[in-house]
């Protein structure tokens, strides 16, 4: 997250009339879309902006893609596309009662959006992806990762160059004659 963003999220819990203002705030906002909305449906018009507060046929495809350049392209942490994600996704779901919770559906032939395009089965793979990323390239491991056959070799040419087989071959001779004079010596006692 942005520097500031974690104790500005403290202080509105921790400050309840300053949830009400953005509870007032955000209601303000919905309102001013929806009648932006109702202004772009009387002149026959519609809005193509992908992240409005009201989806449209785009905000999916666009959150995926945003989702791309953030995590993928510009290298940001899985926890600040998380939180990217989540906005977006709060946002929706708050928007407009009903509407915009639950699976996402868009209707093709209306442009008509229901759900939330944060719950698309594009903008949910593409969190996975991301956390899969970020797993591959050096996140927090519980077990070994596979050796490349590469490494291999060379871990196999480095140690015949330490320990030729003369030398092992030489020591394992000494081995079983060691076992073989401990073994004479157990019966003669």
């Amino acid at each position: 997250m942005a520097r500031g963003t974690t104790k500005k999220i403290v202080v509105a819990i921790n400050k309840p009339g300053r949830k009400a203002a953005t509870a007032l705030t955000s209601a303000l906002q919905e309102q001013r879309e929806e009648a932006r909305q109702t202004l772009l449906k009387a002149k026959g018009t519609r809005s193509h902006r992908a992240f409005d507060i009201i989806p449209n046929r785009y905000s999916a495809s666009a959150l995926e893609l945003f989702l791309v350049q953030k995590g993928l392209t510009e290298g940001w942490s899985l926890s600040t596309t998380w939180g990217i994600f989540s906005v977006f996704k709060d946002m929706w779901k708050n928007a407009k009662g009903e509407t915009y919770r639950g699976p996402y559906h868009c209707n093709e032939g209306t442009g008509v959006v229901t759900g939330n395009p944060a719950l698309s089965a594009a903008a949910q793979d593409m969190m996975e992806v991301l956390k899969n990323n970020e797993g591959a390239e050096g996140g927090s491991r519980n077990h070994a990762s596979a050796m490349t056959i590469e490494d291999m070799q060379k871990l196999m040419a480095w140690s015949y160059s330490q320990c030729p087989d003369r030398i092992v071959s030489h020591v394992r001779q000494h081995q079983e004659n060691a076992k073989i004079f401990i073994a004479q010596n157990k019966e003669i006692k």
